[in-house]
């Protein structure tokens, strides 16, 4: 289990640079913060080997050996605008608090941690001028879930006995604490399925006295006044295939593939291969959703420290006697649909008997099918160590 996290690309580490910090937030450090060690003054929300290093923390002579890890995306870049050079740099880093995979980790936790925060940084360094933008993202910041059930896309549940506004307060407060003031943008979909995350979070936000940001752009001399990006095709395409790597690192850590819709990221424009790419990722994530994320979460869990083990506990919770229905029905349905198509190519002596044969045979399987459908979280893949219940 601790092998699958491990293997999972997009690990780093620094010896002399602090990657758990934004450069905004070292900014505004003190001297005696600087000359503390990485293990010291990490953010811990982005030390994905945090549980590991614990028995160092108490030993200030191991410190030097003790090196942060956090887990997400990297890239730099040298880049020319104008004929000056500078350094491009994108960053991001994922919370280890409420980590997980796609579907299992949904919504708050009661601390106001949102499913899988990450901590975006762009960096620019010119001519010993440094500058950075930060921006976050994460699950709709109050109590919901979507746990798979064999459905291509299952439909969210919203809790009807936490608190929201607790939850969703104590998210904002962390969030303008950390950053100052934001802006913060919905991007759910506002109709189907997503419409009762959408209102909930207009209902919530509506209670709330948002402060939004107030922008202010310092001239570092690399674009002349007025000038646009678009107009910079040579670091436009590193800019856009680098954001489209990031989004397919980070989609690969929670959701098993490479996000969709990347060549518009990287292209502007909708390609066939991007198509044939995004029906291809879904057909896996449909399967990696349904029948492998729960091992998945269980390992992340088992990692981050999340559950402990203890020897005493007697039977691992890993093994979990499945029920009478999580082998028969799919047999049951296996052999209904393998007659049905034996009836079609082995016609009877009358196509009336055919007929009878494969509305027979077809009918069972469409019947089992619909009670597999049905009883859908039988049949899946759960967690069985932290995120076990069926509403988390």
């Amino acid at each position: 289990m601790i092998n699958n996290v491990l293997n999972t690309d997009g690990f780093y580490f620094c010896t002399d640079f602090d990657l758990t910090h934004t450069l905004q937030r070292l900014a505004n450090t003190s001297p005696d913060f600087q000359e503390m060690s990485l293990l010291e003054r990490a953010d811990q929300r982005f030390v994905w080997n945090g549980n590991l290093l614990r028995e160092l923390a108490g030993q200030p002579e191991l410190h030097r050996f003790a090196l942060p890890v956090i887990h997400g995306f990297i890239v730099m870049k040298p880049c020319r605008i104008n004929g000056k050079i500078f350094e491009w740099i994108l960053i991001s880093r994922r919370s280890c608090f409420r980590a997980g995979v796609r579907y299992y980790v949904r919504g708050i936790d009661s601390e106001g941690h949102a499913a899988n925060f990450v901590e975006t940084e762009q960096i620019v360094l010119y001519e010993g001028a440094k500058a950075s933008f930060v921006q976050t993202r994460g699950s709709m910041p109050f109590y919901w879930s979507q746990r798979p059930n064999l459905k291509y896309k299952p439909k969210p549940v919203i809790s009807k006995t936490m608190n929201h506004m607790d939850g969703f307060q104590r998210h904002f407060d962390s969030q303008l604490l950390i950053y100052g003031k934001q802006t913060v943008l919905n991007l759910v979909n506002q109709k189907g399925s997503e419409k009762p995350l959408e209102e909930e979070f207009a209902k919530m936000s509506s209670a709330i006295a948002f402060q939004f940001l107030h922008s202010l752009t310092i001239q570092m001399g690399v674009l002349n006044v007025g000038q646009r990006i678009e107009e910079q095709a040579e670091f436009e395409k590193v800019y856009k295939n680098a954001w489209a790597d990031n989004a397919n690192a980070c989609a690969v850590q929670y959701a098993g593939t490479g996000a969709l819709k990347t060549d518009f990221t990287r292209t502007g424009k909708r390609t066939r291969w991007g198509l044939l790419m995004d029906g291809w990722n879904s057909m896996i994530r449909y399967y990696k959703n349904n029948f492998s994320d729960g091992f998945r979460q269980d390992a992340i869990d088992l990692f981050l420290g999340n559950f402990a083990v203890d020897e005493s506990e007697g039977p691992t919770p890993l093994r979990i006697k499945k029920d009478w229905k999580f082998l028969t029905l799919p047999i049951v349905m296996l052999v209904a649909f393998s007659m049905c198509i034996v009836s079609l190519l082995l016609a009877g002596d009358t196509w009336t008997e055919t007929l009878a044969y494969v509305m027979f045979w077809g009918s069972a399987s469409a019947i089992t099918a619909t009670v597999i459908l049905f009883n859908g979280q039988d049949f899946v893949d759960a967690p069985k160590l932290v995120h076990k219940e069926k509403m988390d």
